[in-house]
């Protein structure tokens, strides 16, 4: 900790609940989270045995409920002499409604009032229906089961802990973009319609009750049909109010190519997963999952909208010092979007203002903590403080599969608020935030509003499909509006932006004076193009974003790194970069044994020609100002020994500079000159940070600060942080295995926390050993190219970060059927050519790129080559091609060629190929080619964006006849683009890639290995037993005297999975020899 070097030694603690006259809640006491005072009183809850007419002293005679544990710690906390303890024991709460507290909750004279797990337990808050039991299979034929009597309303429904999916048209297929989808041809503000194909809409069952839901750019409609019109075989849909009303707010222009699908009609149920409640009989409709046996599996329902509540009513009336630790909060609902719609701009917010409740929600409170909880499939937001929350914390929490968002801070959304009703000294630090805005796709991990001095600092947020942060809302003008200090800095931050367009990792609106966005790792966010092609950056500044800097940020694998519009001004952008420095990305995310940040104010630090100040460009409008010559700040460090981050805060002056060395026990670790502000910009917060300092107890931290000339030299506080590397990565779970393909390995798992890269490990027994098959994998999946026929497999996933590899002790086993041999060829030439250059050669390049466009100069096309000299293939070869993405940000159609066989320019170099020389090239158009000299073979249909490393695979007949007919050993294919646009991107991995597989040709070979295994009588009967069968073929066993000729057939043709057959002739030739023989049959 920090302290004064004044004889009252004064304790600066990260939230100064000191000098609120609050006591610090225990795991903030000490950098060891030991307690600094005793209990008063612990009480205990049991949701399973306990009994609320117990005394609640002990767990034998613990209460029942939340609600009469919270009761009996009101009868006591009015003068209270130490913490008061609910220890929560492990089972499920399911309260009937929302834990209220209110400021008779609140802790007192310092203390404070803690709702904790017991020790080793895991207690959960649910506002979930169990509806587990009782299901019946009513249409076996579509695996349907159905419940009765379910009269409660929802919108959410899990099965073993997994979401369903609300029946849906068309189906979901992908979890990153949470597609498919639809595409609306346009929109009429003044008819009040959306215009789709007519193919895509019907007079469904209970059609006043589907949901169109459309996701134009950042926008999210949940839309209740009204009714639809048909012409020219375009159908014509209206919808309800109120949403009818907001729909068409962004005018026309906005909407074509939105994408969308049809929600909640029993007509839509057809996929497992899938769910429906007909809310008039009551019957709740599902299909289970492949493993998911309804007699057994624990159904629940989203119910409860908020399940915890801090709620003040005033300034004046707060509620504080609070704390839960440890606790999961699960399964709460939110029914308005089934009675009236919903019309979301960015961040789920509603367009009509209404505000949404969390799971948790927080008005008018102060000395809030929520420390280690877990939030999971949450129907809303997980954490709302909505206004007047202060010097509160959330830090070490899990929060994943949310609705909405993850954490929203002032969702009042209130300009220039006065301090009582702002909300302030906000830390959120050191949580993993993962697959928000699963329902309201525009949902955001943090989204904060006009707040100041927040802290955001040490989390991973991922893995959803927008962005990860937003701080800051729409000011209308380069204006006041209440912010000021804002911190984010060694986070990480990874695959957002997966549906979404407009948008990044760390977005900023809005004049917010000294923010700082510092030290933070970013990596693949790459735009889908589904919604429409506005950017997507690791750092943008949009509307008004003013006196922002962003320094010191790692952007990786992204469409763009900083995205800095005309309408923002005043923003710094310092040593930002777009490579994986380690010194930022191992610092980046989550941390074991955290260490919560120490701050001091300069105002309460010992001062030596320097005086104190006040100003409203301080952070807390107090600061330590030296008007003439050199005066020194002053505070003596007391935390545990270590290697530290220093962060001095100060005044940037209009005018002149002034300078600063800080010094740790007498050395200097600093020094810097202030910038000046922009002209008329007046004072402004900037930062200095210098990393890694070692630090002992008792040093002494002084920074001298010397005036410029005509100008001042102003510090406003120092931060004391831990330099501290990511934490070793989790172990993968929900690891899955499915065959794909003839004889490969398709793994998927869910993504780790800290994880950058995952290793692959495969085995043929599950005690191994295990092989390390692939490193370096980026996304959560992955397709094994080796080919195994009959084979139990077994694979295990290990995340990697800076820290090490994590643990892999689960594996997943995988059966491959039988299949025939397989051949695997990579291309020994490829190359693309482009229209533009059409002189040049691209065939060093490490990507093949694919493309049609309205601008003719970036059409490009694609040639394969390979060597099948000496290769035989099977008379099926079910052959296919493979490719690796590289990258892929639309949904496009590829059609794929073959050169014809003997072309008398089969031998094309890809060192020389180019667009004015390349076989059959149509050289002014972005497709066509000379039709003499190729055979279509097909088209890959990729239905949405793919994301670096996924497989795209390619098969047709037409295929596997053209390359049967291959005479001279060469093979070549040419791939052209039927998708236009000038920003949809299709490019695939070429054999130069540094790190994806070349393209691949795969196919059957011939089964060489028949033969009859043993043969013997059995009584009268003679039993044949026959080996290395083509699974795929049929055959016939015939019987011969003499070898010379095959007439009599031994029972009927046949074919075997297994590739082996046991038959028996019932009448052979007992007194005489017998040849048998074993062939391929042909009908």
């Amino acid at each position: 900790m920090l302290l004064s070097a004044s004889a009252k030694k004064l304790e600066f603690i990260t939230f100064l609940f000191a000098t609120l006259g609050v006591a610090l809640p225990s795991a903030l006491a000490s950098e060891s989270g030991e307690s600094t005072a005793d209990n008063q009183a612990v009480f205990h809850v049991d949701p399973t045995a306990g009994n609320d007419t117990n005394d609640g002293l002990t767990f034998e005679t613990a209460f029942r409920t939340l609600e009469n544990a919270r009761q009996v710690v009101d009868s006591v906390n009015d003068n209270m002499a130490g913490d008061i303890v609910v220890e929560l024991h492990g089972g499920t709460f399911r309260p009937q409604n929302t834990l209220a507290l209110d400021s008779g909750d609140s802790g007192s004279n310092g203390f404070r009032v803690i709702y904790r797990a017991a020790a080793g337990e895991t207690p959960v808050v649910s506002g979930g229906l169990d509806l587990s039991g009782g299901w019946v299979l009513t249409k076996p034929t579509s695996g349907i089961y159905r419940k009765s009597g379910v009269s409660s309303n929802f919108r959410q429904l899990y099965i073993n802990g997994q979401a369903g999916v609300r029946a849906r048209m068309p189906n979901k297929t992908n979890d990153r973009t949470l597609g498919s989808y639809y595409k609306v041809k346009s929109a009429s503000s003044s008819n009040q319609q959306i215009k789709i194909e007519a193919s895509k809409i019907s007079s469904w069952s209970g059609l006043t009750s589907v949901e169109m839901v459309m996701m134009p750019h950042w926008y999210h409609y949940r839309s209740r049909i009204s009714s639809f019109t048909v012409s020219d075989g375009n159908a014509y849909v209206t919808f309800q109010d109120p949403e009818q009303g907001f729909l068409f707010a962004k005018g026309d222009s906005f909407w074509p190519n939105a994408p969308y699908y049809f929600e909640n009609s029993i007509d839509f149920l057809d996929a497992a997963g899938e769910w429906f409640h007909d809310t008039t009989t009551g019957d709740l409709y599902y299909i289970p999952r492949p493993g998911e046996n309804l007699a057994t599996a624990t159904v629940e329902a989203g119910v409860l909208e908020t399940l915890v509540s801090f709620s003040g009513t005033s300034a004046s009336d707060i509620i504080s010092n609070i704390s839960f630790q440890n606790v999961t909060f699960a399964h709460s609902g939110w029914i308005s979007p089934s009675e009236q719609g919903a019309s979301m701009t960015q961040a789920t917010r509603e367009v009509s203002g209404a505000i949404k409740t969390g799971a948790v929600t927080a008005r008018y409170a102060e000395a809030l903590e929520l420390d280690g909880c877990t939030f999971k499939n949450i129907g809303s937001n997980a954490i709302s403080m909505d206004k007047g929350v202060s010097d509160s914390i959330i830090h070490n929490c899990m929060i994943h599969r949310i609705a909405g968002n993850g954490i929203v801070v002032h969702d009042d959304g209130v300009k220039n608020l006065a301090p009582g009703d702002a909300c302030a000294n906000i830390k959120i630090l050191n949580n993993r935030i993962s697959r928000v805005g699963q329902e309201y796709s525009n949902g955001i991990g943090i989204v904060s509003y006009f707040v100041n001095r927040l802290l955001v600092a040490d989390n991973e947020i991922c893995h959803s499909p927008y962005m990860a942060t937003q701080t800051g809302g729409q000011s209308g003008g380069f204006v006041d509006v209440g912010m000021k200090d804002n911190i984010f800095r060694n986070n990480y931050v990874h695959h957002v932006m997966q549906l979404h367009d407009d948008g990044g990792a760390f977005y900023t609106l809005s004049r917010q004076q000294g923010t700082h966005v510092v030290d933070n790792f970013s990596s693949s966010l790459q735009a889908s193009k589904l919604t429409g092609n506005w950017p997507v950056a690791g750092l943008y500044a949009d509307n008004n974003s003013e006196f922002i800097t962003f320094e010191h940020n790692a952007t990786v694998d992204s469409t763009q790194a900083i995205f800095y519009p005309s309408r923002s001004r005043h923003c710094n952008f310092i040593s930002n970069i777009t490579s994986a420095d380690p010194s930022i990305v191992n610092y980046a995310g989550n941390k074991a044994d955290y260490f919560l940040p120490l701050k001091a104010e300069a105002e309460l630090m010992t001062l030596d020609s320097m005086t104190v100040t006040n100003g409203s460009a301080y952070s807390n409008d107090k600061g330590a100002i030296c008007e003439s010559g050199t005066g020194t700040a002053e505070t003596v460090f007391t935390g545990v020994d270590g290697s530290y981050n220093l962060h001095v805060a100060y005044l940037a002056e209009p005018t002149t500079s002034a300078s600063f060395r800080l010094l740790a026990d007498g050395v200097e670790v600093g020094a810097w000159a202030s910038a000046t502000t922009p002209a008329d910009t007046g004072l402004q917060i900037r930062h200095f940070i210098t990393r890694g300092v070692p630090l002992k107890q008792g040093e002494v931290l002084r920074i001298e600060c010397t005036a410029g000339a005509g100008s001042a030299a102003r510090i406003d506080y120092l931060e004391v942080y831990r330099h501290q590397l990511q934490k070793a990565p989790e172990a993968p779970t929900q690891l899955t295995a499915t065959v794909h393909g003839y004889g490969n390995s398709k793994l998927a798992w869910e993504p780790s926390t800290g994880a950058h890269s995952y290793t692959i490990k495969r085995a043929s027994s599950a005690d191994g050993p295990y092989n390390v098959i692939a490193t370096g994998v980026t996304s959560p999946f992955f397709l094994d190219s080796d080919t195994f026929s009959n084979q139990t497999l077994y694979f295990k996933v290990a995340a990697v970060n800076a820290s090490g590899e994590g643990s892999s002790d689960e594996y997943v086993t995988l059966f491959l059927p039988p299949t025939p041999p397989r051949k695997t060829l990579d291309a020994t030439s490829d190359a693309y050519i482009q229209r533009g250059t059409p002189d040049t050669n691209y065939g060093d390049a490490g990507t093949l790129v694919v493309k049609n466009a309205p601008t003719t100069s970036i059409h490009r096309k694609g040639y394969l080559k390979f060597d099948l000299s000496g290769a035989s293939l099977n008379t099926t070869p079910l052959a296919e091609l493979q490719f690796a993405v590289s990258s892929w940000t639309a949904g496009s159609t590829w059609l794929v060629y073959g050169l014809n066989d003997g072309d008398a320019e089969e031998s094309w170099d890809e060192a020389t190929i180019t667009w004015n020389n390349a076989p059959a090239n149509t050289t002014s158009s972005a497709t066509a080619l000379d039709s003499a000299r190729v055979t279509s073979l097909g088209s890959l249909a990729v239905t949405e964006a793919q994301v670096s490393g996924e497989i795209l695979s390619f098969s047709s007949e037409a295929l596997d006849t053209f390359l049967l007919a291959d005479a001279d050993g060469q093979v070549s294919f040419i791939l052209t683009r039927s998708t236009s646009g000038d920003s949809i991107n299709t490019s695939i991995a070429s054999r130069e890639h540094p790190s994806l597989s070349a393209p691949r040709l795969k196919f059957s070979t011939p089964t060489n290995n028949l033969k009859i295994e043993d043969i013997g009588f059995n009584g009268p009967t003679l039993d044949i037993t026959i080996t290395g069968l083509d699974p795929l073929e049929q055959y016939i066993v015939t019987r011969s005297p003499d070898l010379t000729s095959f007439d009599t057939v031994i029972g009927h043709p046949f074919t075997s999975a297994s590739g082996i057959i046991h038959l028996s002739d019932p009448s052979p030739p007992l007194a005489d020899q017998s040849f048998y023989r074993v062939e391929k049959f042909t009908p």
